[in-house]
């Protein structure tokens, strides 16, 4: 039996959740946003990270400001993929 996918209507309603889900692969599939220039300085990078980190449970913190400064310096933004909605975008 296969897993049933949430609709774009549940996962809105669910919002962010209190379990961290499992870290999705970048989708080659998908046609991405050009990387971006690195405009932010170091005390910019911080805020940002911060800025980002504010919605999450402190718990995950450790966890998720890795992968989003590795998504700051490979795509010059945080978008945060491990949240990717698993339905058809």
């Amino acid at each position: 039996m296969e897993p049933k996918i949430k609709t774009f209507q549940d996962e809105i309603k669910e919002g962010i959740p209190n379990v961290l889900p499992p870290l999705k692969p970048y989708d080659q599939s998908y046609n991405h946003a050009p990387k971006r220039k690195a405009i932010l300085n170091k005390e910019e990078e911080k805020l940002a990270l911060r800025n980002a980190l504010r919605y999450f449970d402190k718990n995950f913190h450790n966890a998720l400001i890795k992968e989003f400064k590795n998504e700051l310096d490979q795509f010059g933004r945080i978008y945060m993929y491990r949240f990717r909605p698993d339905h058809k975008i």
